[in-house]
């Protein structure tokens, strides 16, 4: 079975280094739409592996089994750094457009009691 390996380094690299560059251009550009494109690409990412994990054959494989978990946990990692990107980028474009979002996203991450 195929697995899509992201612990190799320069994978790993590559994927931690397009999130941050996709929400910085974000930033600059007020555009939340462009920390959505990583967001989308980890969260399929994310169902990947679980389809494959649960596809995968109990007995001889636990070296594949323990692969796909790390994969998993660095998956929900970047889900996680991607999404609080997002709105980040999110509340900084409805502050330089001056609208209104629909809560204030990110108030309960850095708000004062």
């Amino acid at each position: 079975m195929y697995v899509f390996d992201i612990t190799q380094p320069v994978i790993l690299f590559a994927l931690v280094v397009v999130p941050i560059l996709l929400i910085f251009l974000g930033k600059e550009f007020k555009r939340p739409i462009l920390p959505v494109i990583s967001l989308v690409i980890f969260l399929a990412l994310l169902i990947l592996h679980v389809i494959q994990l649960v596809i995968l054959p109990g007995e001889g494989y636990e070296e594949l089994q323990s692969l796909l978990l790390t994969c998993l946990a660095i998956d929900f990692a970047m889900l996680l750094i991607t999404a609080l990107g997002y709105l980040w980028v999110d509340d900084v474009s409805a502050k330089v457009n001056q609208t209104k979002t629909i809560d204030n996203n990110l108030d309960w991450f850095w708000g004062k009691g």
